[in-house]
């Protein structure tokens, strides 16, 4: 009885863990202001799914080939062609876009070309804000210049960009 009483206290406290509120200091600045003007989504192309299903059921009988893990869609995009940049009162500013893969359960994102100067931040998260990874920062900076995102669940995700005034 002991036993149980702990496993299910042990399961409780890890759920209760797992289910924590985003903290105010690693949301976008964007989620706090009501007048930024609208973005419309990429929409990023359609694909096969049942065709890349069915060549999975072949391909994972093959052990010595990795799962697929999703499917890629390269998009090229320049900051100043795509998305909005919106200056603040006090000078920073913010740069967001977002993209829409039509019934995705989850995004992420290979950056190719990725270094971001210190003092400014890159969020990536979810249409229904309740999914963001924590922000990037020059910390992720690297010699190969490139970044891999962890997901984001649903269909709709959002890169938002803040530089400061003084960067």
């Amino acid at each position: 009885m002991k036993t149980k009483l702990l496993l299910v206290a042990l399961l409780m406290t890890s759920v209760i863990s797992f289910a924590q509120v985003i903290p105010e200091d690693v949301k976008p600045p964007s989620w706090s202001m009501s007048n930024l003007p609208n973005v419309k989504a990429h929409k990023l192309a359609s694909f096969d799914l049942k065709k890349l299903q069915n060549e999975d059921i072949i391909n994972d009988k093959d052990k010595s080939k990795p799962w697929r893990f999703g499917h890629d869609i390269y998009v090229d995009h320049d900051f100043n062609e795509f998305g909005k940049w919106t200056t603040l009162e006090n000078g920073d500013r913010i740069w967001r876009m977002t993209y829409k893969s039509e019934g995705a359960y989850t995004l992420n994102f290979m950056f190719d070309e990725f270094w971001i100067p210190e003092g400014a931040k890159l969020y990536v998260y979810n249409n229904a804000k309740d999914d963001l990874l924590r922000p990037f920062t020059y910390h992720n900076n690297n010699p190969e210049e490139v970044l891999g995102t962890w997901l984001v669940n649903g269909d709709q995700a959002w890169i938002e960009y803040y530089q400061p005034a003084n960067v």
